[in-house]
């Protein structure tokens, strides 16, 4: 039996380290759930902290509530027509490097927070994988942290999802 819990929806799954917290949503593009034509795409978060409802498809509200030894890890899909372009033309990662990590990566700086994020496709998908630690100072600690949740996310390709 595994000690992962595992969450998995809209052809994104992710074996969950123990004390970590996940979801997987479908955002509307446009921002109008009520008009005639929305798109949706799937979203993935994960954290070694409790998920706050009403967060942002980049993790804004979880950001602000992050403390120092905090990661957040944000997969969001973009459309399969992106999958191989030049942008997207990068496997998706398994993990990130601490050195890719900086305040400047951030959607919004925060103190203290660096961020990092890749354009990657994977099975005719593509993807923005996304991360924040809560402790640039710490990121030797925190990016493997990461990276051990990172490294448990499957994607199931476009023609299954």
């Amino acid at each position: 039996m595994s000690r992962f819990a595992r969450i998995a929806a809209h052809g994104i799954a992710i074996h969950l380290p123990p004390g970590w917290d996940a979801e997987i949503y479908l955002r509307d593009l446009d921002g109008d759930p009520t008009d005639a034509v929305t798109e949706m795409r799937p979203v993935m978060h994960a954290a070694n902290f409790a998920l706050p409802p009403g967060r942002g498809d980049f993790g804004s509200i979880a950001v602000e509530a992050m403390d120092r030894p905090a990661v957040l890890l944000a997969v969001l899909e973009y459309d399969r027509a992106s999958a191989g372009t030049p942008l997207f033309d990068n496997p998706f990662p398994t993990r990130l490097e601490a050195r890719e990590f900086a305040p400047t990566q951030l959607q919004r700086p925060l103190p203290h927070q660096a961020g990092a994020q890749r354009f990657c496709t994977t099975g005719g998908r593509a993807f923005c994988v996304y991360a924040v630690i809560g402790n640039y100072g710490t990121r030797s600690v925190l990016v493997p942290e990461l990276n051990r949740a990172l490294g448990m996310v499957t994607i199931e390709p476009a023609e299954a999802a």
